[in-house]
């Protein structure tokens, strides 16, 4: 898990990434040193109250949910029961970011088992 993670780091502008539980745990994250978890705390918290509002709205499932601040962005991918999460810079152009993402979400849905370990 971490290899896939570690491959987003190479992209210009990707700032780190994390693989989380849709309840908030972390199961994977790069760089090592970040506060991961709260990430995934806050995260998994707004993922619950949008995906709500988009059932209602007739929006589901969600395929991805991008949020823009001042000093960077948050790219977060439901992947069956986990979510990929992206953080960016506020500037970089995300076209490459986004294909990446596309990617790797791809072959996290391929693998049958999610080892955790790795």
């Amino acid at each position: 898990m971490k290899e896939i993670l570690q491959r987003l780091e190479g992209v210009p502008g990707v700032l780190g990434a994390l693989v989380m539980t849709l309840d908030g745990v972390v199961v994977a994250s790069v760089p090592p040193g970040v506060d991961h978890e709260r990430s995934a705390a806050f995260l998994s918290a707004v993922l619950l109250s949008i995906e709500k509002s988009a059932e209602q709205l007739g929006l589901v499932p969600l395929q991805r949910l991008t949020l823009a601040a001042t000093r960077g962005r948050l790219l977060l991918v439901p992947v069956g029961e986990l979510a990929l999460v992206v953080l960016a810079d506020s500037t970089s152009d995300l076209g490459q970011a986004l294909n990446e993402v596309a990617g790797l979400t791809r072959r996290l849905l391929r693998q049958s088992k999610i080892d955790v370990s790795s």
